[in-house]
């Protein structure tokens, strides 16, 4: 049984050992000692990373009630919302088409 335990111990040990080594490195620094610089231009790197315009054609739609994908909305108002259920809490609570 000590055999065991001082298995484990040394285990623990040196995995404590290997975590003190490490130290905590910013983003900064891990960008520095990558050599980005020295990457071709043709290779997209972190810090060349473009993104392309906002797409017009496809927009998400999320439910106002449960904020999940909305398929349906709300004839009176417009609102949308994903299910019969919250349709319900909707029209019960949040549907303010004639309330002014």
């Amino acid at each position: 049984m000590q055999k065991k335990q001082s298995k484990i111990m040394k285990r623990k040990t040196r995995q404590g050992k290997a975590l003190e080594k490490r130290a905590a490195r910013s983003l900064m620094d891990v960008l520095q000692e990558a050599n980005l610089e020295s990457v071709p231009p043709h290779v997209p790197t972190y810090s060349r990373a473009a993104v392309g315009p906002p797409s017009t054609s496809s927009r998400r739609h999320y439910c106002s009630v449960c904020g999940s994908s909305a398929t349906y909305t709300c004839v009176r108002c417009g609102t949308r919302f994903c299910s019969c259920r919250c349709q319900v809490i909707h029209n019960d609570t949040r549907c303010l088409k004639f309330v002014a």
